[in-house]
């Protein structure tokens, strides 16, 4: 959507796992984070021709939603969660509601003026659709391995058993697919390469990274241990 002719209105969008909280010209709309409530968004946005939603990157549960934007031509900037925390206790506010972030996502479009974040290519969309389901199998794993401390009864330590073979199995399965994309594209592999450089960034982080923060992809390797600077990687 082009907005030459029109004047960019910052729409701070604040995402969790089951709702979104938009702050649009003035007024706060509670929404579900789930297609219906994309498609009230982009309705919410539709008389709005100059909009740029701002967000946080929030582990992948804002990706439905910035790509339904993208879909329907509509700027959305998605940040690091860091910058925006910053600059939220940087203007007093220090409590955590959803309605002040939403607000104080405006607010930073208005003072900072985000570039809009670029949609995903192909290879990048797969990948962060894998890597998200790799740390989903890696919180479960987690959950499980502290329930099994508590069991005593030979079916249920039996079944944890189980359980945390097959999701050792499937973390390995996202593993090896993670490997395969980043290898079948030049461009990714490239990037993924660079980002390997710096000390303590392996094949997942920089999968993780490629996939779900791409502008970090333009980082030189000294500037991204701080998120500072802006080279070409």
């Amino acid at each position: 959507m082009s907005q030459n002719n029109h004047a960019i209105l910052h729409v701070g969008l604040d995402v969790a796992k089951l709702s979104l909280q938009l702050h649009l010209a003035g007024r706060l709309h509670s929404l579900a984070n789930d297609p219906k409530g994309h498609a009230q968004l982009l309705k919410l946005l539709r008389p709005h021709p100059g909009a740029q939603v701002v967000c946080e990157a929030t582990g992948g549960y804002e990706q439905p939603v910035v790509r339904a934007l993208q879909a329907a031509d509509i700027l959305v900037s998605v940040l690091e969660a860091g910058r925006v925390r910053y600059f939220a206790r940087a203007q007093g506010q220090r409590a955590k509601t959803d309605p002040i972030d939403a607000a104080v996502l405006t607010h930073y479009g208005d003072t900072f003026k985000p570039a809009p974040t670029p949609g995903l290519s192909a290879p990048q969309q797969r990948l962060a659709d894998v890597t998200q389901r790799r740390r989903q199998l890696i919180h479960s794993r987690t959950m499980e391995t502290n329930r099994a401390d508590h069991y005593t009864d030979p079916l249920c330590v039996r079944q944890t058993r189980q359980l945390q073979k097959a999701l050792e199995k499937q973390i390995d399965q996202c593993d090896q697919l993670i490997t395969a994309l980043i290898a079948e594209d030049a461009g990714l592999a490239q990037k993924a390469a660079r980002l390997q450089t710096i000390p303590g960034v392996g094949p997942v982080v920089a999968a993780t990274v490629l996939a779900e923060m791409p502008e970090l992809g333009k980082l030189n390797p000294p500037d991204c241990r701080g998120l500072g600077g802006r080279g070409t990687l």
